[in-house]
């Protein structure tokens, strides 16, 4: 439940929460706000109890308790004293070419009711509360469900069949544009062309998300310095980390460190809870 201050102010209360899963991440807070944040990942906004939070994209402000956000999608959000949870789907996830759909600039406000036989869910996400040991699934069918009110996203090219294979089998590998091309029998500039289209990002915003698979399971060892957080990703500094991070998240890498801010349970590798 939402504290509020004798004026009636919400006020921020307890620990965020981080759950990983095996085709992305849901991320809890009740007191969220942040400025022109941008991330490689799709995104579905939900509020755990129904209470509206604001969203502004390229100058439409949004007042909603459900939305779904393409990738790359700048914009800024106000859910201070909202119970939120966002769900942020991989690029290899099976239903992230479905973010595709979003009409322009890659936002859609969602009926929060449909989705009401997940409130259990969302109120586990928000409050820290045990999952259950078909954690993933259920990640995955709330986004589903979110998902299944999208339009219809264009027919995808039966060539990009085999760049989705090769994305959803290995995440984290190094990604075999050339050997692609000549799979298919395109040019390496085609090949990139049939990858956006595939899968509604640049080749760029691909690699960006890998650099996020690196960056997350050293952020949350205390013995990995910032430098090395940044290293280990490809990037020069940890200062460069910081501008990354700032624009995915709003918040900066050290902020998940702190067991005081944020409890992180993973539901993606047998893991029961880290915290």
């Amino acid at each position: 439940m939402t504290a509020f201050t004798s004026h009636g102010v919400p006020v921020r209360q307890g620990r965020d929460h981080l759950h990983v899963f095996d085709g992305g991440f849901a991320y809890a807070s009740p007191w969220l706000a942040t400025r022109a944040t941008a991330r490689p990942t799709a995104v579905i906004l939900l509020s755990a109890d129904g209470a509206p939070f604001t969203v502004t994209v390229g100058g439409r402000r949004l007042r909603t308790n459900a939305l779904a956000l393409g990738p790359n999608t700048r914009r800024d959000l106000d859910a201070r004293g909202v119970g939120l949870v966002s769900l942020n789907l991989m690029p290899s996830a099976a239903l992230f070419p479905a973010f595709r759909a979003l009409p322009a600039p890659g936002v859609l406000p969602l009926e929060r009711s449909a989705l009401a036989g997940f409130d259990p869910f969302l109120e586990a996400l928000h409050t820290g509360g045990a999952l259950g040991a078909a954690a993933s699934e259920r990640f995955d069918a709330l986004a589903a469900a979110a998902v299944r009110q999208f339009p219809r996203p264009p027919p995808l090219d039966p060539r990009l069949s085999p760049i989705l294979e090769t994305l959803q089998h290995d995440a984290d590998a190094p990604l075999p544009l050339q050997a692609l091309a000549g799979r298919l029998g395109l040019s390496y500039h085609r090949t990139s062309h049939l990858f956006s289209a595939a899968l509604g990002i640049p080749l760029k915003s691909y690699l960006a998300w890998q650099k996020q698979l690196r960056i997350y399971p050293l952020l949350l060892r205390d013995d990995v310095s910032l430098t090395e957080v940044a290293h280990a990703a490809g990037l020069p500094d940890s200062a460069y980390l910081s501008r990354l991070y700032r624009r995915w998240y709003g918040q900066r890498p050290s902020f998940m460190r702190d067991s005081n801010s944020v409890q992180v349970f993973h539901h993606d590798a047998g893991y029961d809870r880290l915290s």
